[in-house]
């Protein structure tokens, strides 16, 4: 069997292969799927000069990449600028730090609709999640946006007496908003555990140029394990 890999991920197998096993994340599939969403709405709240940012927490259910995520906006007036939405790790319920690749591109205030729609946010490259992990997806704007009264974008949500998943940035921090809970759709590329064991067959490594990568095609005899 030939296993192809970057220089990386070889160094990482060689190691792996001194304790005579290794494990590997791999997608077994590569179009998107709808994991979780909340689509109950009969309230809303704006990005304004108070509220800067908005988030809802989410327990993920599966591992993998998170290809984009959809939330139901409207824009009020003209607030002029970009929005985005990003993926936090979780410090005791509140948003803690972006995970790697957790930002995606920016969605022109102007582009979303005066009535409430879904509005799509594409990361690019994907961030992996875990599964059975909280995690914290963030509405934010740029720089030049400018939230007010009269000028917003507005996020739905449902109205609860408790047990809501709303957070909102005010000031310099994080606050739960339990009583809300916004609108969201997650979607995930998910992916197998792929257990590898056995030994190098050869300890020659020939390096092959495949585009901008440097790869080596390591010859090993291997038993596969897919969970």
């Amino acid at each position: 069997m030939v296993l192809k890999c970057t220089h990386a991920e070889l160094q990482n197998l060689l190691a792996s292969y001194a304790k005579k096993e290794a494990v590997w994340l791999i997608p077994h599939v590569t179009t998107a799927a709808l994991e979780q969403s909340y689509t109950e709405q009969d309230t809303w709240d704006g990005l304004d000069a108070t509220v800067t940012k908005l988030a809802v927490q989410v327990t993920t259910s599966l591992e993998g990449r998170v290809s984009k995520v959809e939330y139901y906006l409207k824009r009020g007036g003209s607030p002029g600028g970009n929005v985005r939405a990003r993926i936090y790790s979780d410090s005791s319920g509140l948003p803690d730090t972006v995970i790697a690749d957790g930002t995606s591109g920016w969605v022109a205030s102007s582009s979303i609709g005066t009535d409430f729609e879904w509005v799509l946010f594409s990361f690019s490259p994907e961030p992996y999640k875990d599964d059975s992990t909280i995690y914290h997806l963030s509405l934010e704007p740029d720089g030049s946006y400018s939230g007010g009264v009269s000028n917003y974008v507005g996020w739905g949500m449902k109205q609860l007496g408790s047990g809501g998943t709303g957070e909102w940035y005010l000031a310099s921090s994080w606050a739960n908003t339990v009583e809300v809970s916004p609108n969201f759709k997650l979607y995930n590329i998910p992916a197998h555990r792929v257990y590898l064991q056995g030994e190098l067959s050869e300890r020659t490594l020939v390096p092959m140029l495949d585009g901008d990568f440097s790869l080596y095609h390591v010859p090993i005899r291997l038993k596969v394990k897919v969970s």
